[in-house]
């Protein structure tokens, strides 16, 4: 399906949530998907954003709310430092422009058990070429059984990202459902029930 601009409203937003749902918005960058989901649902939020400048922006705009957390990391394969060239909403550790900056990272396994998560209604996954390795690291783990739904916005970095995208596919038709589509766009996938 082509991506048309209302979806960013619309399918983007449209999930089964209350405020006992938990949320990970993966790559928070400015806070655009944490605060619209905030003002639909009231969830619980785990927002990840590796670059400390934008880490800090987020913590002030979301300062008076109990329900969204912060978190100056990225989520990744790997428990470890890394880095990462900021350059704005195209900030990647993957795409070499930008300024050169040191990060860390942590496996979605640790976070889990760190904040006592046992399951994640919805995750949102923007992370500019890292999403590959994170998934990898999840189906090899078993984590996307407890993710109900994972938005994901994929990127053609990498001479072998088309390659990659189709084990993910093939390995998340295991257990989830592909409910919208936009090749490179964004895509959400649902547990099957």
């Amino acid at each position: 399906m082509e991506w048309n601009r209302s979806y960013e409203y619309t399918l983007r937003l449209d999930y089964n949530l209350n405020e006992e749902s938990i949320v990970f918005d993966v790559g928070g960058y400015l806070g655009w998907f944490s605060n619209e989901i905030n003002n639909k649902y009231k969830p619980k939020i785990y927002c990840f954003e590796p670059i400390n400048e934008y880490f800090l922006s987020l913590k002030s705009r979301f300062a008076n709310f109990e329900n969204i957390n912060i978190f100056n990391l990225a989520i990744s394969d790997k428990n470890s430092k890394d880095v990462i060239y900021v350059n704005n909403d195209a900030s990647s550790m993957y795409i070499k422009t930008g300024n050169e900056i040191e990060i860390y990272c942590n496996t979605l396994d640790k976070i889990m058990s760190d904040n006592n998560i046992n399951h994640i209604d919805l995750m949102e996954i923007n992370i500019e070429g890292e999403e590959y390795a994170l998934l990898e690291y999840m189906i090899t783990n078993n984590l996307v059984i407890k993710c109900t739904d994972i938005q994901i916005q994929f990127h053609e970095i990498g001479d072998d990202c088309k390659k990659r995208y189709d084990y993910i596919k093939s390995e998340l038709e295991k257990t989830h459902r592909l409910t919208y589509h936009s090749p490179f766009v964004w895509e959400n996938w649902e547990k099957i029930k």
